[in-house]
């Protein structure tokens, strides 16, 4: 049942992510913005905004391995992710 709630919880977090990023094309689409390729500032954000959410969905998998999901210390291994983690966790 546990599993459940957490596929369940993570399903509704990545729902609303999509209805956050669709607003926001919605408004730039109102707004009649584009996104210009050679404008290294909107390259430049387009890319931390990349690296943050690769960390919100890596900070996910490490939170719910340290909690106890047995299921996820394997693949966290395989990624040699498990030992960096743990040992900020210590500290």
């Amino acid at each position: 049942m546990e599993l459940k709630n957490r596929f369940l919880a993570r399903r509704f977090k990545l729902l609303e992510q999509a209805l956050v990023i669709e607003e926001q094309l919605r408004r730039a689409a109102h707004l009649n913005l584009a996104c210009d390729p050679t404008d290294n500032i909107q390259n430049l954000n387009r890319r931390f905004i990349e690296l943050e959410c690769l960390a919100n969905s890596q900070q996910g998998l490490f939170d719910e391995a340290l909690t106890g999901n047995k299921i996820l210390v394997p693949v966290l291994h395989k990624g040699n992710y498990f030992s960096v983690i743990t040992s900020f966790a210590n500290t």
